[in-house]
């Protein structure tokens, strides 16, 4: 089973988070080329709020010094860890014990500052049961920009997992893995942190190069494989009848079968959404409407 349980944190203040084996890991990911964009965005984040304690320094930017650009950098994490993926299956559906669900909502305060809250919910494979919930929220200072979503979200989700006192078997994720133009989608970006199988399940078409995707039959579990260059890199799958397709992408450590079967195993009548998403999409929404009406502060 995959450790989940990193260490405990504020999440009503992420930036005062101590750091963890997580952000350890996010930046051994990327041995030899010194601090990772990942990890040093993570350390910002847990920095941010310092100055009140007098603590305003932060390392400098692994792109300040050279000439590279921020996104320049980022892109040549993802080339490298692309690398390492292994999309060979660990994971036994007859066996799968907890799977956790991971979506993040964001929202702008009146000044402008843009606020994300992550959710994760746990859920028994067996009998759809919710075991846990967590959700960490905080202020998000990397600007949105296609194929970088997860430059945005691991220092939330690292505030989250740092929650979990529960082993988790599985994580998805509300977006792609390697359904990404360099195979480096959420999902398969956020593996190399948690160290477990994940899956990416996006509710959206997310269109690389001029490759479109075929819509399976109009029956469960149906599905047409997507594919990208004479690759198939994902899936469209109808979880439900007469409702749209969702995309499934492996993450890390698993294959494509395995994972088509464990999101259309997860799925229930009142969703064309595996159960542990739809409970964290809902779970975001709720906060993130709490949050709006506290100002976000």
């Amino acid at each position: 089973m995959c450790a989940a349980q990193v260490c405990v944190v504020n999440v009503d203040r992420l930036s005062l988070a101590p750091s963890s084996e997580l952000g350890a890991l996010i930046r051994s990911s990327a041995a030899g080329a010194g601090e990772s964009v990942s990890a040093w965005l993570i350390g910002a984040a847990k920095m941010r709020m310092r100055s009140d304690l007098g603590e305003c320094r932060t390392a400098a930017a692994p792109w300040q010094g050279t000439s590279m650009s921020v996104f320049e950098q980022m892109e040549a994490e993802q080339n490298q860890l692309a690398g390492q993926v292994e999309l060979v299956n660990r994971v036994d559906v007859t066996t799968l014990g907890l799977v956790a669900g991971v979506d993040t909502a964001y929202w702008s305060d009146s000044d402008g500052v843009e606020h994300g809250v992550c959710s994760i919910v746990v859920v028994d494979y067996a009998s759809h049961q919710v075991v846990r919930t967590v959700h960490a929220s905080g202020v998000v200072t990397v600007p949105y920009r296609a194929g970088f979503l997860a430059f945005r979200e691991l220092p939330l989700l690292e505030a989250a997992v740092a929650q979990l006192d529960v082993d988790v078997d599985l994580f998805m994720f509300d977006g792609n893995g390697q359904l990404h133009p360099r195979r480096m989608g959420i999902a398969t970006h956020a593996s190399f942190a948690l160290g477990c199988p994940t899956i990416g399940v996006a509710k959206t078409y997310y269109r690389v190069g001029d490759d479109d995707f075929v819509a399976p039959a109009d029956e469960p579990g149906a599905w047409t494989p997507v594919t990208i260059d004479g690759q198939v890199l994902g899936a469209a799958v109808r979880t439900r009848r007469g409702v749209k397709p969702v995309f499934v992408s492996c993450g890390n450590w698993i294959d494509l079968p395995t994972a088509i079967t464990v999101t259309t195993a997860l799925v229930e009548p009142t969703s064309r959404l595996p159960v542990p998403l739809r409970a964290a999409d809902l779970d975001t929404r709720s906060r993130r409407a709490t949050l709006l009406g506290t100002g976000s502060r």
